[in-house]
């Protein structure tokens, strides 16, 4: 079983970096951004599958807005799965909540706990396996 690879869109730096490196310890193929711009870039260029880890809150094009284009784009649905974070989990669900029942999307939040966030990474890695 192949390891996926996983997209980190945090504008906070040290979380970021926290969370790169946690998932490179775990043997994930990293890749991040630091604002909702250059996320959206990397999601639309990479054809391998990832599991996206997205920040709600990001400057510029926030994650609702991603969360908002993956659900309405049929080619980002088949390859990416999406877990959002934000230290308000409420105003992600009054925001986006129908996407995110809709497309089964995980909600972690701020402090994450880092075995929740493994094990949500996880079943987002199977997901895409037994998609593809």
């Amino acid at each position: 079983m192949s390891v996926a690879k996983v997209c980190v869109i945090e504008d906070d730096s040290a979380t970021r970096e926290t969370l790169c490196f946690l998932l490179a310890e775990a043997g994930y193929e990293v890749i991040s951004a630091d604002n909702g711009s250059d996320g959206r870039a990397l999601l639309e260029a990479s054809d391998a599958p990832m599991v996206v880890l997205l920040d709600f809150w990001l400057p510029g094009l926030s994650g609702g807005d991603i969360l908002n284009l993956w659900v309405n784009d049929g080619s980002l649905r088949k390859r990416h799965i999406f877990i959002l974070m934000s230290g308000s989990t409420q105003a992600i669900v009054e925001a986006c909540g129908e996407a995110i029942s809709a497309m089964s999307v995980h909600v972690i939040a701020k402090p994450f706990d880092v075995d929740e966030l493994a094990q949500a990474v996880r079943r987002a890695e199977h997901k895409l396996q037994s998609a593809s």
